[in-house]
């Protein structure tokens, strides 16, 4: 009769245990699920910011065949980039993030060198005199970036594959370090 006691009284303590460890798994996995599917939408809505970027890219190469006196700029398609900086390294793995901010780098790294030469027309556009022009080296940029934009538009769909190489900005980069530097007079 003891022991049917003790066990009486230790039942409704193990049940309220039981309940509380049951909440606990059930509010986790809501969790992770969510995190989940808001890393698969923003893996989304970045993949087409890029794939955007990509069009702009190729429109560019496109007026560089040309020798035309303007290029588009991409600055203003990176809105949802820079706006979920902060979700980026708690939503996605360290890999893609990685990826991900090479590439953006790099298109600001382009548009740098492309600002540096010619002058900004209205946010969306750079004008410049074609007699001034480094056509094949803008060639050389749009082209490596549009190449590793398309890999980590790959890798953005299926985030957990491998990891992707980003190709160093090579030659071109020389031209951000031959820049004159502005003296300050004060």
């Amino acid at each position: 009769m003891l022991a049917n006691h003790w066990f009486v009284q230790f039942t409704p303590v193990a049940l309220m245990i039981g309940i509380i460890v049951m909440n606990h798994l059930i509010t986790n996995q809501r969790a992770d699920k969510k995190a989940e599917n808001e890393a698969s939408r923003l893996c989304c809505a970045l993949a087409a910011e890029l794939r955007a970027i990509l069009d702009l890219y190729n429109i560019n190469l496109q007026l560089i065949e040309q020798k035309a006196n303007y290029i588009l700029s991409s600055r203003s398609s990176v809105v949802l980039y820079r706006a979920n900086l902060g979700r980026l390294a708690s939503l996605l793995e360290a890999t893609v993030v990685e990826q991900l901010v090479g590439v953006f780098a790099q298109n600001e790294q382009i548009e740098g060198i492309l600002s540096a030469h010619t002058n900004l027309k209205g946010g969306l556009s750079y004008q410049f005199s074609t007699t001034d022009a480094n056509f094949d080296e803008w060639k050389t940029m749009f082209e490596q970036s549009s190449r590793n934009i398309e890999r980590v538009c790959g890798l953005l769909d299926d985030y957990k594959r491998a990891p992707v190489s980003i190709n160093t900005p090579g030659c071109w980069s020389t031209a951000v370090r031959q820049l004159p530097i502005a003296e300050s007079n004060g």
